[in-house]
């Protein structure tokens, strides 16, 4: 039998956000052939085990921050905590995508609070292929563990065979409707 590392993921999100943190995992349990660790974090409760949170970001291998409305009004009640958290996480490391917002919803004083901003990889959610829009966060976060050499030598794919098969359920909740960004 083989052993292998699984690769350590955080979401991010926060409470307007919950639908898509499952939707993603779920999505991801069917595109990808080897299981993913992933943490779910909701931003609004970051104060009930922050130390311990913030100690453990080192061992993680990549960060999915869901941005959305409620998730930029929490950012701001939580500045001085998001911003060490954040200034923490190694921006090549970080896939930031907007969900039910535009990157244009992200003022000066958020890119502030979420250092590296600039230099994440973003990704704006779309209605219009959702199967898409899976394969190209699936290619990102490829990109993001081969970049910061996570140490098994498989490639995070999405299984041809599953791919094949796979037919992604639209969302059942508001997507938007900006353009993809290129990472």
């Amino acid at each position: 039998m083989l052993s292998f590392i699984i690769p350590e993921i955080v979401v991010l999100y926060a409470s307007d956000g919950r639908e898509w943190d499952r939707y993603l995992a779920e999505e991801f349990s069917q595109m990808i052939e080897f299981p993913l660790n992933i943490h779910h974090k909701q931003a609004e409760h970051l104060d009930e085990d922050y130390d311990h949170f913030h100690q453990q970001i080192p061992r993680y291998n990549a960060f999915i921050l869901l941005i959305s409305k409620e998730f930029l009004h929490t950012i701001q009640l939580l500045s001085h905590r998001m911003y060490a958290l954040t200034e923490s996480i190694n921006p090549a490391k970080c896939l930031i995508m907007f969900c039910d917002c535009l990157e244009t919803d992200v003022s000066d004083g958020h890119k502030r609070l979420l250092c590296g901003y600039r230099r994440c990889h973003r990704l704006v959610a779309t209605q219009t292929d959702v199967k898409q829009f899976m394969i190209n966060t699936v290619k990102c976060l490829s990109n993001i563990l081969d970049l910061n050499r996570y140490k098994d030598h498989r490639v995070l794919n999405v299984s041809k065979k599953r791919y094949e098969n796979f037919i992604s359920i639209a969302p059942q909740f508001e997507l938007s409707t900006d353009t993809i960004h290129t990472f």
